[in-house]
């Protein structure tokens, strides 16, 4: 085991929020229970939950050059398939190394129900002291997800 890295997992609980507590819920829905919540992770996920995936762009992309004109060919179809998002959201890891790198994986429920769900790792930095995302990735298969890791 890398002694560098701390790494930090939690068993997907379909009750995750319920847990959090409503306050935290209303604020940051996909927070790993127990773990000091990063702002603009938790910002990106949640826009991504709600279906604002503009905003959630904007958010995970300010170092990639020409953001604008790559939004189609990163985002896909998300916003014709998921129109309003998703109904709920858990994050099941968070790996913090001692550079200050953090990446989270999080997984959003597809409705209907038992219909799926799409994984999303995002990869924050710190630059200027604060944190800012520099990768994500996301896929309806954790496979994919999980080879991101670093």
């Amino acid at each position: 085991m890398n002694r560098a890295r701390l790494i930090t997992t939690a068993a997907m609980l379909s009750g995750l929020l319920g847990l959090a507590g409503p306050a935290l819920a209303e604020t940051a829905p996909c927070t790993l229970n127990g773990v000091e919540p990063l702002p603009v992770l938790e910002a990106a996920k949640a826009a991504f939950l709600k279906g604002k995936y503009h905003e959630f762009y904007r958010l995970a992309t300010p170092y990639v050059p020409d953001a604008r004109s790559q939004y189609p060919a990163l985002m896909g179809r998300l916003a014709e398939l998921f129109p309003n998002g998703f109904p709920r959201c858990s994050t099941v890891l968070q790996r913090r190394d001692v550079g200050g790198m953090v990446q989270e994986i999080t997984m959003f429920a597809i409705e209907p129900p038992d219909t799926g769900m799409i994984s999303i790792i995002l990869t924050a930095v710190p630059f200027n002291d604060e944190p800012e995302i520099v990768a994500f990735v996301f896929n309806s298969a954790i496979g994919p997800v999980l080879d991101e890791l670093k």
